[in-house]
Parts: structure tokens; C-alpha cells; sequence
């Protein structure tokens, strides 16, 4: 059985109809009520949460999709560890700098959204995620990625525009990569992507590079 839960602000600024304003003060409320029985919380009025998630008890270990986004959450509680099958971890647009190390132990996980947060280091516990497929990692403050990159071999999409990257580290051997989105850095020469041999979009827009990478002539299935 696949469960889901969906936290996210509601932006309709929409006053001209009471009927309106009804429906989303009854989704504001349904919303509260879910965050509280998640995670035992009782304070997240207008969907705005606390900005600490003190524990995860009360989330079904059976969740298969966590998403919980525009919500000023900066810290992930230890107990995201008791998430066993959890397949898709969704927090963008919140305000965290770091993973707990009990995060690596999801390895359930095949995809990571953390865009727009504030990441300033690569959470090196994402690589122990080998079953990862898509990775959300733009709009933070990142300077590089993990040495160890090389063990996300089922990665299939990497996102990490807008950092402030200088250079990628071992992502050639993320052979399974179909898309990898780099706009907006500050890369200077790339490393070889001779072994990407199944990209299909590979954007390096608005950086330094004053020449292609490596191996870039054998990407044949590159379409953008």
C-alpha cells in the first residue's frame, strides 16, 4: 500500500470570492491537522512550520512519498531513519543545512529534491543512497560535491544550477545519467564525460568554460 503525505503553503492570494476564501481556510486547517498528527506538533499556523521537525514518530513507517515544501523547516529529525521504504524525499524551498547521518540509512530512496534550501556542503550521506535515481540540489550555496560520488551509479538525473560549483568530482562514472543540469555555476574546465554516453541533456549554461568537456563529441543521444 502506498501512502503519501503532501505538506505545502498555499499562495492563492485570490480575495475576490468567499467561496475561495472558505476552501482555503479549510485546507489551511486540514494541513495543520496533518502536521500535527505527523509529527506531533501542535504550532504551524498558516502552514508555516516551527522550523524544527523535533521527531518523525507518528509518521507510518509505510510512507512511500514525503513532501513537505515552502515551510521554513530548517533541521530533519535522526528518526527520518524509521521511514524504511520511503522512495521520494521532497523539502524544497525550506530553509536546511544539513543532513543527519541517519539519513543514509533510507536507502529505499530514488529521489531527492532539496532545491532551493540552504546547503552551503555537499550532505555527503547521499552517496550511501545507492539506489538513488534523481537528485534536486540547485538553488543552494554549494562550492563542490562529494569524492564519492562515483557510488550513485543509478543516478539518472543530476539538477545543481544555481551553486556556486568550480568543478564535479566523478560523476563520469554515473554511467545510467540522462540528464544533468549545471546552468549557472562557476565551472571552469570540466573533467572528461567520455562514459555518459547516454545524456541527453546537458546544460552548462552561464558559467566560465571557455572550452567542452572531454568526450563531449561521443554524446550521441545529447538532444539539448
Amino acid at each position: 500500500q502506498m501512502l503519501l503525505l503532501i505538506i505545502k503553503k498555499n499562495n492563492d492570494n485570490n480575495n475576490n470570492s468567499s467561496k475561495n476564501e472558505t476552501n482555503n481556510e479549510n485546507a489551511k486547517a486540514d494541513v495543520n491537522i496533518l502536521l500535527a498528527k505527523a509529527f506531533g506538533k501542535e504550532h504551524f499556523e498558516q502552514n508555516h512550520c516551527t522550523g524544527v521537525l523535533n521527531n518523525a514518530i507518528g509518521i507510518p513507517t509505510t510512507l512511500v512519498t514525503l513532501t513537505i515544501t515552502h515551510s521554513n523547516i530548517n533541521s530533519i529529525p535522526s528518526e527520518i531513519q524509521e521511514l524504511a521504504v520511503l522512495e521520494v524525499f521532497n523539502f524544497n524551498h525550506n530553509s536546511i543545512k544539513k543532513l543527519p547521518a541517519e539519513f543514509s540509512k533510507i536507502i529505499s530512496l530514488k529521489e531527492i529534491n532539496l532545491s532551493n534550501n540552504k546547503l552551503e556542503n555537499f550532505p555527503n550521506v547521499i552517496t550511501s543512497l545507492t539506489n538513488l535515481e534523481k537528485l534536486d540540489l540547485g538553488q543552494n550555496s554549494l562550492k563542490s560535491l562529494s569524492t564519492q560520488m562515483n557510488k550513485l551509479k543509478k543516478l539518472i538525473t543530476i539538477k545543481l544550477a544555481n551553486n556556486h560549483l568550480a568543478t564535479i568530482n566523478n560523476l563520469n562514472t554515473c554511467g545510467k545519467l540522462k540528464f544533468l543540469l549545471l546552468q549557472h555555476n562557476e565551472l571552469t574546465p570540466l573533467p572528461s564525460i567520455r562514459q555518459l554516453t547516454k545524456l541527453r541533456t546537458f546544460n552548462v549554461s552561464h558559467n566560465q568554460l571557455t572550452i567542452l568537456p572531454l568526450g563531449f563529441e561521443k554524446l550521441n543521444h545529447l538532444k539539448r
